[in-house]
């Protein structure tokens, strides 16, 4: 699975899943994760919020990330 873009830590903050229509049982199925740039903004503090977020939800996923421009900021 490849996702980019996320800014996960303004969904979340907000109160939104980005995942909440994608069934359990399919994220469960992900065994490689390719997460391709802004994850979220500033990286330096919000990784240690969102990184463990989304590795919950693919328990059997190996996760790569490649940081993106938002990432940096």
């Amino acid at each position: 699975m490849v996702l980019a873009d996320l800014h996960l830590d303004l969904q979340l903050n907000q109160g939104i899943d980005p995942f909440r229509q994608v069934p359990p049982e399919q994220l469960q199925g992900v065994t490689h994760l390719f997460l391709a740039g802004d994850l979220s903004n500033k990286g330096h503090t919000q990784w240690k919020r969102c990184l463990p977020w989304v590795i919950e939800r693919v328990p059997n996923a190996k996760v790569y990330v490649c940081p993106g421009n938002h990432d940096y900021y």
